[in-house]
């Protein structure tokens, strides 16, 4: 079986400083025994921030944390379809320079996808509280952002379920 790991992957000896960022892959394929096999995505085509998990076969589905689109690609590094979601509470924001840290605090955030059983593509968004402005100088991201859980049908792009909770963190074992 391979891994898929997103990140940033130097080989031995070298530092961030020798390589440009940018142009270096951002996801990496790696055998059973560790050893990186193919690598794909460089991040400037808009792979930093962006959420893996692991689909059916040789396939995974990325979910860009500043846009509503998710992409399925091949281990191979084929990219075999995009979801663009057209959806007018998400506006799309900056995910490098100036605007990178406003947007992860105050914009709408894909935070997780995952796929369950049957293929369906599990989106977890923070999202603005509609009172979002009047606690924003306490800098408590709970009081200005709610989750939203979206269920998502892969073959089409169709909206399943969603539901909204608050507040913004909500923790995998049920916990708050």
């Amino acid at each position: 079986g391979l891994v898929v790991i997103a990140g940033t992957l130097l080989p031995d000896g070298m530092t961030k400083e020798d390589v440009d960022e940018a142009a270096w892959p951002y996801l990496h394929v790696v055998d059973r025994t560790g050893v990186v096999v193919r690598s794909f995505l460089p991040r400037r085509g808009g792979a930093v921030g962006t959420g893996v998990v692991a689909a059916a076969g040789d396939r995974i589905w990325l979910a860009k944390m500043h846009r509503p689109t998710v992409e399925e690609w091949s281990v191979h590094g084929d990219r075999v379809r995009t979801i663009d979601r057209d959806l007018e509470w998400f506006e799309p924001w900056d995910s490098v320079g100036a605007g990178a840290l406003e947007g992860l605090r105050f914009h709408p955030r894909v935070a997780e996808i995952g796929v369950d059983r049957q293929g369906r593509l599990w989106l977890k968004t923070y999202i603005p509280r509609a009172d979002r402005e009047s606690v924003r100088s306490t800098g408590d991201y709970n009081r200005v952002m709610d989750t939203l859980i979206e269920v998502v049908d892969p073959e089409t792009g169709q909206l399943l379920a969603q539901r909204r909770f608050d507040p913004a963190y909500i923790r995998r074992d049920g916990g708050r």
